[in-house]
């Protein structure tokens, strides 16, 4: 079955459409460098990708609905209520947004439990680790957080090693 991504979309600029999401797919925002990870650790081919250069934004297009538990740092979900300037499907190049992977028949979504690992893998999270074996950063000791010792079992480390990604304001994903 092939997928019209442009379905209910309405005429905009230069050939844009103001296209509703959440009716044929969602959409996955990500922050550009952290998109080029998640593209490097993805298993298998991707979906289609915006690439909205003027807000250093690229956005991954997922089967519809797949996004109601999405729970990662750093990453925004479009779904019902939200809307997308998609470009025509051949601009390719800039200026303004456009395909970095165009839409393809058989090729739209990425699988968003596929994309969702990626993005683990891109942040430095241990894809499937239940949050109960994540480190309770409030009660490191200083020896695990000067990397001395493992935040997790607080082991001695002979030699350093990288424990996850820090974000502001959510602190160590390992």
């Amino acid at each position: 079955m092939a997928v019209d991504i442009w379905s209910g979309a309405l005429p905009g600029f230069a050939g844009f459409l103001l296209t509703p999401v959440g009716r044929t797919w969602d959409a996955v925002r990500l922050p550009e460098q952290l998109a080029l990870d998640t593209l490097n650790a993805i298993a298998g081919p991707a979906g289609a990708v915006l690439r909205s250069p003027h807000s250093h934004r690229m956005y991954f297009l997922v089967p519809p609905h797949t996004t109601k538990t999405w729970d990662l740092p750093c990453c925004t979900v479009l779904s019902d209520g939200d809307h997308l300037a998609l470009p025509p499907a051949d601009r390719r190049r800039p200026p303004g947004p456009h395909w970095l992977i165009p839409p393809r028949l058989g090729r739209v979504y990425t699988p968003t439990e596929r994309l969702h690992t990626a993005v683990e893998a891109a942040l430095g999270i241990r894809p499937g680790r239940p949050a109960e074996e994540r480190p309770d950063l409030t009660r490191l000791s200083t020896a695990q957080m000067m990397g001395f010792n493992c935040a997790l079992c607080d082991a001695s480390l002979t030699r350093q090693r990288k424990l996850g990604a820090f974000c502001t304001g959510t602190g160590l994903l390992v």
